[in-house]
């Protein structure tokens, strides 16, 4: 068994490929994103599980602008599992994650 890459060293990975500015891009116009977002390829939930503050830093460095109250949830979701959340504690409420989870797109991702 290996151990999985931090979510820092995969945004360092990422900023050569150009997924971390758009990444950045949907965080800080939505304020909210989705391990299921279909424009950013390869986030996973691990990336959110194991969020620590020099992840939001990162973010910070490289363009992000919203608020650094940035907390990561899960809801199951019916035919969908978990879905995971990064989100901006100063814009959405935890119901207003869900309600965003519920409301998503999904259709885009098939």
């Amino acid at each position: 068994m290996y151990d999985l890459p931090s979510t820092l060293e995969i945004f360092k990975k990422w900023n050569t490929a150009n997924q971390l500015s758009e990444f950045i891009r949907i965080l800080n116009e939505k304020g909210i994103i989705l391990d299921e977002e279909n424009t950013v390829q390869r986030i996973s939930r691990n990336m959110f599980e194991n969020w620590k503050t020099v992840c939001t830093s990162y973010l910070v460095e490289n363009g992000y602008n919203g608020g650094i109250n940035l907390s990561c949830i899960a809801f199951e979701i019916k035919e969908r599992g978990f879905v995971y959340a990064l989100y901006d504690m100063d814009l959405f409420e935890i119901k207003d994650v869900k309600t965003y989870i519920e409301n998503y797109n999904y259709s885009l991702l098939i």
